[in-house]
């Protein structure tokens, strides 16, 4: 062994640009149980049903402006069409919500694109509550603890 030459023990080793294989587990969603998930990704998915049940809430005021469609301007008019947008998130946080809850990655980049683009809404002013559970969704989704139980080596 000489100085400055590559040992590889398994460990990761990035001076030498070598990364050891982390064998990620392959997890289908039929054989992990949500309830197993850890106690930061349950948490987590309460925010996001939140989120959900939220926009619901807010699609129902949106759609019920629309009571007199003569003294409505253009932008209010638009309000369906943007309920039916938010009707689609909906669905989307609820789905990608069970897949995180059953350990798969991809549900967990779903969710904190999602959540991050949730962060942007802040400016809104009825939908600040939903920018804040979205803050909270990618730093729980995120924690070095929850890389086990997506199947990516130890904690």
């Amino acid at each position: 062994m000489s100085f400055g030459t590559p040992q590889f023990d398994g460990a990761e080793d990035y001076r030498f640009a070598q990364v050891s294989q982390h064998q990620r587990q392959a997890r289908r969603a039929v054989d992990m149980k949500a309830l197993w998930a850890p106690l930061p990704i349950k948490i987590a998915a309460a925010l996001e049903l939140f989120s959900a049940a939220y926009l619901v809430y807010y699609i129902f005021d949106l759609v019920g402006a629309e009571r007199v469609p003569e003294s409505l301007s253009r932008i209010d008019h638009l309000a369906g069409e943007f309920a039916a947008f938010l009707g689609l998130i909906v669905f989307a946080l609820c789905v990608l919500t069970v897949y995180a809850l059953r350990a798969q990655n991809w549900a967990r980049i779903g969710l904190s694109v999602l959540s991050a683009l949730f962060v942007v809404l802040i400016i809104a002013p009825r939908v600040w509550p939903v920018s804040l559970a979205g803050i909270a969704v990618v730093v729980l989704l995120w924690l070095p603890a929850n890389r086990k139980w997506f199947g990516f080596g130890a904690a």
